[in-house]
């Protein structure tokens, strides 16, 4: 018999579960069904939205799915992203997203994970402690608004990543979620179209702007809705 999961009340009123990774794990099939779907589908969202959004290369499939299976192996020793002393993994993620499981060797990709681990350190606008300090200061939130906030909080300017802030996202979204007891972020060509047309608002919105908190509580609540939305229980499988 599988150790049965433990659980906390939140000052929200919320539980926060957290489940033995020996019942649970994430299936990497159905997620590369969903991933390989919305590849398929991205042309006719991108002719609904004013932005294009970039194409789903076979490449960033593969990429993508290496990076749910480091959250898998994450849950299975669990490890908290946001903890203190593991602000290393949330780099890891975004190397996993743009290059795949294993470090790239080409000298021009070393320089470029160089330039991106000074910025998501030392940027004092927006860097890895922001996110970190936003986080704790907001960690009793539900699990769909926490995860939108921190959504938003990389997606709005400055960025944490030079680049892979939307599929890196989409893997930090996922490990909120798990680690409350959800199914992790997958997007599907049904609400791609919604989630895609966020992206200006986020991405013109200014962390520490003047409207960065009217325009970031309505941002978060579309993202938390959706979140909602997206959750999909078929991304689980028990063991």
């Amino acid at each position: 018999m599988p150790e049965s999961a433990s659980a906390h009340s939140l000052p929200d009123g919320s539980s926060e579960v957290r489940p033995p990774r020996t019942a649970r794990t994430l299936d990497l099939v159905a997620i590369e069904t969903s991933l390989r779907a919305l590849q398929g589908a991205l042309p006719a969202v991108n002719r609904s939205l004013l932005n294009d959004h970039p194409p789903l290369l076979d490449s960033s499939i593969g990429a993508m799915l290496a990076g749910y299976a480091e959250l898998d192996r994450l849950a299975l020793r669990g490890i908290d992203l946001f903890a203190r002393g593991q602000a290393r993994r949330l780099l890891d993620l975004n190397r996993i997203v743009l290059y795949g499981e294993r470090s790239p060797r080409v000298r021009a990709h070393a320089r470029a994970l160089d330039t991106a681990e000074r910025h998501f350190y030392e940027s004092r606008a927006g860097g890895v402690g922001d996110l970190v300090e936003w986080y704790e200061r907001h960690r009793t939130l539900s699990p769909s608004r926490l995860a939108a906030g921190l959504y938003l909080r990389l997606q709005c300017s400055p960025q944490l990543y030079i680049e892979g802030n939307h599929r890196t996202g989409a893997l930090i979204l996922s490990h909120v979620l798990m680690r409350r007891g959800r199914p992790p972020f997958v997007l599907t060509p049904a609400l791609a179209g919604e989630w895609f047309a966020l992206t200006p608002e986020l991405q013109r919105l200014n962390r520490h702007g003047a409207a960065a908190i009217l325009q970031g509580r309505r941002l978060q609540r579309c993202l938390a809705d959706l979140i909602r939305r997206l959750a999909d229980p078929r991304h689980l499988t028990s063991s």
